[in-house]
């Protein structure tokens, strides 16, 4: 387990060291399945990480706490997160940026993304990925935000394979991986701490798995389907009512450690700025993360209404980004933008 330790700012008279959570494996890509248990089991962060994951198949899938409408809703929610694997780190990455030590090596490096965007399908147009080279082709373009110290370039994004679907251990019969192209670096900011990855599939029915994942996103904020017992939601089925209750929380979907997708909550600390700790404005949750949840989405739920603030919901809002302190640490994102992509 790598985390970066980038900043070691004085706060009073304690050193405060910040650690970006990207899960590193040396050995490559086929050593993600077969380490990413051990990494999971060896993580020192969390006594018991079975205790503050939850497997997103098993909850959606089988708990009683949710109905179908719910239930439906946070599958299609879930089927955007995807993991990243970055097989490249920029030689163009400042000295005191995270993972400058890997500039030039093809570690692999492993995140969190979020697919807020899936176009219609393109016929008669040239296909921008690496095998056709601008071949006409029958394909769909789809966009991945996530942290930019995940994915620093288009360098990096041109080596980074984007892992749709990862529920359960293994591959699974629907888990597909396919490479990013490019970056868009117009909408990607070292300062904001947000990458923006331009993606390609051929397959049509990833694409309609992915696009029908969508035309949920007016609905989900009419009502609150993570939080309030009365509406059998997501925290109810996880049991953690009591916990959480009063406070604002924070949801997050991640594939921590390069494990098959979990779900873990916890309570919102702070919103404001994070210029003590030398971060852009952001969030501040004890929502459990480990390596390889970064640029993983966050969902803001307030604990006192029975309805989600539309400005706080993530679809173009905070991912994931760095981890404080060893016990009962403080994780943090950047603020996010709040704004609904185009669909």
């Amino acid at each position: 387990m790598i985390m970066a330790n980038l900043f070691s700012a004085s706060n009073q008279s304690a050193p405060l060291e910040v650690n970006h959570e990207c899960e590193y494996f040396p050995n490559g890509l086929e050593s993600v399945r077969l380490e990413s248990g051990d990494r999971w089991k060896q993580c020192k962060k969390y006594d018991d990480h079975d205790k503050h994951y939850f497997p997103a198949n098993d909850i959606i899938d089988r708990s009683s706490s949710l109905n179908e409408d719910q239930r439906r809703l946070l599958r299609e929610f879930s089927n955007r997160v995807v993991g990243i694997l970055v097989e490249w780190t920029s030689e163009l990455r400042p000295s005191d940026y995270p993972w400058a030590d890997k500039r030039g090596t093809r570690e692999l490096r492993f995140g969190t993304g979020f697919v807020y965007y899936v176009s219609k399908r393109k016929e008669g147009q040239p296909c921008p990925c690496e095998d056709c080279r601008g071949k006409v082709t029958t394909h769909w373009t789809f966009f991945v935000r996530t942290a930019f110290h995940v994915v620093f370039n288009s360098d990096e994004a041109k080596e980074t394979r984007i892992d749709l679907f990862y529920d359960e251990k293994g591959f699974g019969d629907d888990s597909r991986t396919v490479w990013a192209v490019s970056m868009e670096e117009s909408e990607s900011s070292k300062d904001t701490d947000q990458s923006i990855l331009l993606c390609v599939t051929h397959e049509e029915q990833v694409a309609q798995k992915l696009t029908s994942s969508g035309s949920f996103w007016p609905t989900l904020v009419d009502r609150s389907l993570i939080y309030y017992p009365e509406n059998r939601g997501l925290v109810h089925a996880l049991g953690l009512e009591d916990a959480i209750k009063g406070f604002d929380h924070a949801v997050i979907f991640s594939h921590p450690h390069g494990e098959p997708k979990k779900i873990s909550v916890g309570r919102l600390v702070e919103h404001n700025d994070h210029s003590t700790f030398n971060l852009p404005p952001g969030i501040k949750y004890r929502t459990p993360t480990c390596p390889g949840c970064s640029g993983a989405p966050v969902i803001l739920i307030k604990a006192q209404s029975d309805f989600l603030d539309p400005k706080r919901f993530p679809w173009n809002g905070p991912v994931h980004r760095a981890s404080r302190g060893s016990t009962s640490p403080i994780n943090y994102s950047q603020s996010g933008s709040y704004q609904y992509p185009a669909v």
